[in-house]
């Protein structure tokens, strides 16, 4: 399993690398077996405790010895976490500390000891305010990679028979900028895509943190204004609430879901439930699937080939990109969700 997991989505999106002279220059000399530890704020939860199990099976099959490390959501844990792993001689740390604040002091300690360290999931900087190598979400790129396959759809489907009788609802969150990103990715994709749909017929939405009950809310005042105009509805969002909190409105209303088009995140089964009611609500729906295995997989991959060809840790790494449909999402998506 843990293969046709990499084979399928270790195509990783390298960003901004750091210079090769210098930065590696900093550690110890690497020496096999080489030794991992993954220090993690809550390693038992149902995002890291898959993503710890792949990072596990990854070393083995790579010769490495991995050690992970739960902090159970305490800083003062944490920071012995750390000093365990560099006490047990290990060449590289992979950290989501319990408090981001946390990071200046914990890469001062890794530079001391020489050892390899890069953070996944929460970003932060060091002690002189540098970036701290990161593996985790490019949130523009993955509202712009499904809505690049959704527009697609839209084509081949006669969404832009009449653009004036499109309307494009963005589920926004103003107020957490990773979010909005991803929204604003889609957005980009299909103003370029369409530059005939009319500018009033884009809506922008606050839902304040996107949850369900607050997308309910939004969208159904929402829908009871651009009803009347509308026959197209293309729906972009930054994660499963979305769908779960548009579609019902829509079937509620008797929409033709062959007549919708969803672009979002997904990260749980909310939306493959989705998917499942119906075959014209599997084909209405595109997200960029969130898995937590393929990530482990990479971190394992990006310390080794430091470790055993000297290649510097990037600065950023995106998740690898697995964007869904409903040709695809049972194999690329659902049936790994628990790996």
């Amino acid at each position: 399993m843990l293969k046709k997991v990499l084979t399928m989505f270790l195509a990783l999106t390298m960003i901004l690398p750091l210079a090769a002279t210098g930065y590696a220059a900093q550690y110890k000399n690497f020496e096999e077996p080489y030794k991992v530890a993954f220090v993690c704020k809550f390693l038992t939860s149902v995002w890291f405790a898959p993503k710890s199990a792949a990072m596990d099976a990854r070393a083995r099959e790579l010769g490495m010895e991995y050690i992970g490390i739960d902090a159970n959501s305490n800083e003062d844990t944490f920071m012995q976490g750390v000093q365990n792993a560099i006490n047990q001689r290990v060449d590289g740390i992979i950290l989501t500390p319990v408090n981001t604040a946390m990071l200046p002091a914990i890469v001062d300690l890794c530079k001391e000891a020489g050892v390899a360290y890069m953070t996944t999931d929460d970003p932060g900087v060091d002690s002189d305010g540098n970036p701290v190598p990161h593996l985790g979400l490019e949130d523009y790129s993955l509202g712009e990679a499904s809505a690049k396959k959704m527009v697609v759809a839209a084509k081949e489907r006669g969404f832009l028979a009449d653009p004036s009788r499109v309307s494009v609802v963005m589920i926004g969150v103003p107020a957490v900028e990773g979010f909005q990103r991803r929204v604003i990715g889609g957005y980009d994709v299909v103003k370029a895509a369409f530059p005939e749909i009319p500018e009033d017929n884009y809506l922008w939405l606050d839902t304040v943190n996107g949850l369900v009950d607050n997308v309910v809310a939004r969208f159904s005042s929402a829908y009871q204004s651009l009803a009347g105009g509308t026959d197209y509805w293309i729906i972009l969002g930054g994660d499963e609430g979305a769908g779960a909190g548009t579609y019902p409105i829509l079937e509620e209303n008797g929409v033709d879901f062959s007549k919708v088009l969803l672009s979002t995140i997904n990260g749980s089964d909310m939306l493959t439930t989705l998917m499942k009611e119906s075959e014209a609500k599997a084909n209405s729906i595109y997200f960029s699937g969130i898995l937590p295995a393929p990530s482990g997989v990479a971190l394992i991959d990006i310390m080794y080939d430091l470790f055993k060809n000297g290649v510097p840790i990037p600065e950023f790494s995106g998740y690898p990109e697995n964007v869904c449909d409903a040709s695809n999402y049972e194999e690329n998506f659902l049936q790994h969700l628990g790996d």
